[in-house]
């Protein structure tokens, strides 16, 4: 999942390219003096110095800040207060998914394949992690959403569906719960 910290990580380095994105004119994104993009009246107060990447901007009459404050203002948010709504806006810019909507893609892939770890994966791009990792991610996600919920058999519940979306298989003709986790007797 992405967190503040991943998408503060993202923009470093690419703050002009997303507060232009965000609205701000691009003549005062430059490291010169110039008007307040926030509307405080000054004149030749204004720089955007960028310092390592960061956003960075000083005015003489409304103080300074990063690119999230940058962004904050740009909103019309409080920098500290909004600081989600202001990275999850910052995260469009990047096309970076909001959580919820990662969350939707990994219920409908879920569901589609039945595959807890394919889909977390499609979902959030986690390639990365080991198997394991991701398995275990995957399945806490599919529990905290609802998905792990015992799956009806000729009307009756017969124990939870396994990790994998799958059904253990019928021995004799009747279902056994899962042995290994993995649906395999």
């Amino acid at each position: 999942m992405h967190s503040i910290d991943h998408i503060k990580d993202r923009a470093q380095g690419q703050w002009p390219t997303i507060l232009v994105g965000m609205g701000a004119p691009s003549s005062c994104l430059v490291n010169k003096h110039g008007p307040c993009p926030f509307g405080c009246g000054g004149r030749e107060s204004f720089r955007f110095d960028d310092k390592n990447g960061s956003g960075s901007f000083i005015c003489t009459h409304c103080g300074s800040g990063t690119g999230t404050t940058f962004a904050s203002k740009l909103l019309g948010l409080e920098d500290s207060k909004d600081l989600p709504k202001v990275v999850e806006a910052v995260g469009k810019v990047l096309g970076i998914q909001p959580e919820q909507d990662r969350e939707e893609v990994f219920r409908r892939e879920y569901r589609r394949t039945g595959n807890v770890t394919d889909a977390y994966r499609k979902a959030f791009g986690d390639h990365e992690s080991s198997k394991q990792a991701v398995y275990g991610k995957a399945n806490r996600l599919a529990n905290r959403l609802g998905l792990n919920k015992p799956a009806p058999v000729n009307g009756q519940t017969h124990g939870p569906v396994n990790g994998q979306g799958h059904l253990p298989a019928p021995v004799n003709g009747q279902t056994h719960g899962p042995v290994n986790g993995q649906g395999h007797l």
